[in-house]
């Protein structure tokens, strides 16, 4: 995936300033795309911690992440 895409796809969403938290593992070519923008961060749901959240004005969960989170803050 290339950075242009990924950022073209983001700015249809309106994903500007956002936190991506992924399951266990982050695909590679999705995280190195992601790195190259600026206010774009991405975590596995083991990384996902409170100030992190709040630097970022959106939070993009996968489905998988929400799971690991409910299991984990159980």
């Amino acid at each position: 995936m290339k950075t242009k895409a990924l950022a073209a796809s983001f700015k249809k969403m309106g994903l500007e300033h956002a936190l991506i938290i992924d399951g266990a593992g982050v695909d590679e070519a999705f995280a190195k795309a992601a790195r190259n923008m600026k206010h774009i961060d991405v975590l596995p749901a083991i990384g996902a911690n409170v100030l992190d959240i709040l630097r970022h004005k959106q939070l993009v969960l996968t489905t998988d992440a929400v799971k690991q989170l409910e299991e984990r803050l159980k």
